[in-house]
């Protein structure tokens, strides 16, 4: 099947169905049927609901075959001011997390996550992706361990009970400042 033909049927059903076997059963296909990831990552400028709706997609395939985004994950991340509904810099967090920080883009990824996880009226579930993906940065970048340690410290008590428990995990992996 086409990549025109695949995306076409595709967007008909984000459009309507955002089911997680729907969505499980795309992205099964997606993957088998070898399908172009960059020919379908306009979907996401969609509008609102057929855009989440194939960001979830996304999310799941991400869990099981992370570098099948990857591909496509400049274009997301450059694209994410135009994205019609909230919270997708929650599910870029997620991508980084599992399909790693494209090297084009990582200078300018990492400086981003470091602001979701730092800035008041982000989701704890973007801020908790971020802290992931950053402990997987500093372990290439020691030197920004520091900085992470302060951000950590910063948002203990601002967040979920949740969140609070894994940054004192993560505090405890990293260990103390480095002066």
């Amino acid at each position: 099947m086409s990549v025109l033909k695949f995306k076409s049927e595709l967007k008909e059903v984000l459009k309507i169905n955002g089911s997680s076997p729907i969505l499980m059963a795309w992205g099964n296909r997606v993957v088998n049927e070898a399908i172009d990831i960059q020919g379908l990552q306009d979907l996401i400028l969609e509008e609102r609901k057929t855009a989440m709706h194939f960001s979830w997609l996304l999310g799941g395939i991400c869990m099981f075959q992370p570098t099948y985004l990857r591909p496509s994950l400049v274009y997301f991340f450059e694209k994410r001011q135009e994205v019609k509904f909230v919270n997708f810099d929650r599910s870029l967090a997620k991508f980084f997390f599992h399909a790693g920080i494209p090297s084009e883009i990582e200078g300018t990824v990492i400086d981003v996550l470091f602001s979701w996880l730092d800035m008041a009226g982000i989701s704890v579930s973007t801020k908790n992706y971020a802290l992931q993906c950053l402990v997987k940065v500093v372990e290439n970048y020691p030197d920004l361990k520091n900085e992470l340690v302060l951000i950590i410290e910063n948002q203990l008590g601002k967040n979920t009970n949740s969140f609070d428990k894994l940054a004192k995990t993560i505090l405890l992996k990293l260990g103390p400042m480095e002066i």
